[in-house]
């Protein structure tokens, strides 16, 4: 016996309760959802869909149609794929890539090495324990830990 996967009202009102929410923490809390946090929150707080593999997947492709039928491509994150570093070094002779190579060096040094940290020589710190993907939720890649030089470690329950 086939289970339906939309428990209230139809793939396109799923589409929608999940747009208005994501809109929703965009303009609250300056946080882009992933699409396993936006099913989570229809399955579990909404009750819309059902809690499964199939619906999760099936809600990847409709939702994925829906932000392309309404141009609202990224109103999600993809924290699955990471650009690691993208270099534009193009330099017309080695004198100014060696300058600009050099530049960058004591830039990184400035920024880096040549300050002392802010827990420097204390016997007790701060460290923030979060819950596995918490912590990329804090606006920015952890700004605030980064701003304050808390350590952060994430673990899983």
């Amino acid at each position: 016996m086939k289970r339906c996967l939309v428990l209230k009202g139809t793939w396109n009102t799923v589409c929608e309760r999940a747009y208005e929410y994501a809109r929703e923490c965009i303009d609250r809390y300056r946080i882009k959802q992933s699409l396993r946090a936006l099913f989570y929150y229809l399955a579990d707080s909404e009750g819309l869909i059902l809690h499964s593999q199939r619906a999760y997947k099936k809600f990847s492709e409709r939702f994925a149609r829906y932000r392309e039928k309404h141009g609202v491509i990224d109103i999600i994150e993809d924290r699955s794929r990471r650009l690691l570093e993208y270099y534009n070094d193009y330099a017309p002779d080695i004198r100014d890539y060696v300058k600009y190579r050099l530049e960058e060096l004591i830039k990184d040094l400035q920024e880096y090495l040549w300050k002392l940290p802010k827990w420097y020589l204390q016997e007790n710190y701060v460290t923030i324990w979060v819950e596995k993907e918490t912590i990329t939720l804090v606006g920015s890649k952890n700004e605030l830990c980064r701003k304050e030089e808390h350590n952060t470690c994430s673990y899983r329950f």
